[in-house]
């Protein structure tokens, strides 16, 4: 990594300007010895139907993932996550890299991987400085995040400082790659985007009645160019749990232009507004979302780092924003019975510019926990089209067990 050798600099001069805390191990041996290991299984079969001429796909995946975290040695300690995506049975399926291209996709390639790979030092009060790979995951993740749901989890080669002080949060990431879930191989859509990026999340909460959250994100990427932006925003949200109707919101705001090697000259708004209730354990949520366009630049707001799949329905049709922007009228019910989380939701997509009917999508979610370490999940999309992609459905049927 080219200028996380900074932050590396950083990290190692750290204890001769600053006395460390207690350290739980008296040695580099005994922190290594003394750490602890996590075992996660995740199994998922994943349907997809699409009224097109591909066949349906059906995939059943495994993912293995096997995380160490040492102890603290000197205020410095370490992380190491292998994950491994396999397959259980025929793949009848596209996962990018197979060549099965006759079938719809299932972005889930198998292979065997360092997921996360990171240094921590904890010497500087109130702050964890740490360089390698690494989650980062900001806000609700509609600019940033990790694609969880994915098998193979995006994650970044970053030096990343987060400091906590009350209500007060500050996190800063210098990217210098981005893994993304279409890996460990190479091919296309490309596994790594090469970055020279910034992210700046700064927060401020009061109670649960009001946190305000400022962001700056600063992305340059040498082989999609497209892709390199700035965007500044503001995200206001909170709820009033005291009251009877126990009444939620998120409000919120972002500017984004071209940045670094984008050739087109644009400048688009993002917008959000929600209202959410809850009424004896019920909670009904109402919002729109606006991913808007630049109509003379024939481009819109773009979220290529963001966990896109917990936005804008699971059928995952709006991965990359249409050129006339999108957008998302949707509501939700949601609610707790006999263990079971249950939850429903519906979407009307529409163009930002020139009244563009996209189409209409209605998902539906169970999950429940099994003892401490079990979960299990079947979730349902149903996207009708009408001017964008095509009718498509997608059943997921998932058990997650940690060890």
């Amino acid at each position: 990594m080219k200028h996380v050798t900074m932050m590396a600099l950083a990290i190692a001069s750290a204890p001769l300007f600053y006395t460390p805390s207690a350290s739980a191990a008296d040695s580099v041996s005994e922190a290594l010895s003394g750490g602890s290991a996590k075992l996660n299984l995740r199994y998922r079969y994943e349907d997809v139907d699409q009224d097109n001429a591909l066949d349906d796909a059906s995939a059943h995946t495994l993912r293995t993932r096997l995380t160490w975290q040492s102890d603290s040695y000197l205020d410095f300690s370490t992380l190491l996550e292998f994950d491994n995506v396999a397959y259980l049975g025929p793949q009848r399926f596209n996962n990018t890299r197979n060549g099965k291209t006759g079938y719809s996709t299932v972005p889930d390639p198998e292979g065997t991987d360092f997921n996360q790979f990171y240094l921590d030092y904890k010497g500087l009060d109130k702050s964890v400085v740490r360089l390698g790979r690494q989650r980062i995951n900001l806000d609700n993740q509609r600019f940033v995040g990790g694609v969880g749901w994915r098998q193979n989890e995006q994650t970044y080669d970053a030096g990343s400082v987060s400091y906590t002080l009350d209500s007060l949060s500050v996190f800063y990431g210098y990217i210098d790659n981005v893994n993304r879930i279409f890996g460990p191989e190479n091919g296309t859509p490309a596994a790594d985007l090469n970055s020279d990026s910034h992210v700046l999340n700064v927060g401020f909460s009061l109670t649960d009645v009001f946190t305000l959250a400022g962001y700056g994100y600063v992305l340059d990427f040498e082989d999609a160019a497209a892709l390199s932006s700035t965007t500044l925003g503001l995200r206001a949200s909170g709820g009033l749990a005291d009251l009877p109707l126990r009444p939620s919101y998120a409000l919120e705001y972002a500017r984004q232009s071209e940045h670094a090697n984008n050739t087109v000259e644009y400048d688009a708004n993002y917008r959000l507004a929600e209202l959410g209730i809850s009424v004896a354990g019920v909670k009904f949520l109402a919002a729109q979302e606006v991913l808007g366009a630049d109509k003379d630049a024939g481009t819109a707001f773009k979220t290529p780092l963001a966990t896109l799949h917990k936005f804008q329905g699971f059928a995952d049709i709006f991965l990359n924003t249409p050129a006339n922007g999108v957008v998302d009228t949707y509501g939700s019910i949601s609610y707790t019975l006999a263990g079971f989380k249950l939850a429903a939701f519906c979407h009307d997509f529409e163009s930002d510019e020139n009244n563009i009917s996209y189409g209409n999508e209605i998902d539906a979610v169970v999950a429940r926990k099994i003892g401490k370490n079990v979960t299990v999940v079947a979730k349902y999309a149903d996207y009708d089209a009408n001017a964008l992609a095509v009718d498509t459905d997608k059943l997921w049927l998932m058990i997650n067990a940690t060890f």
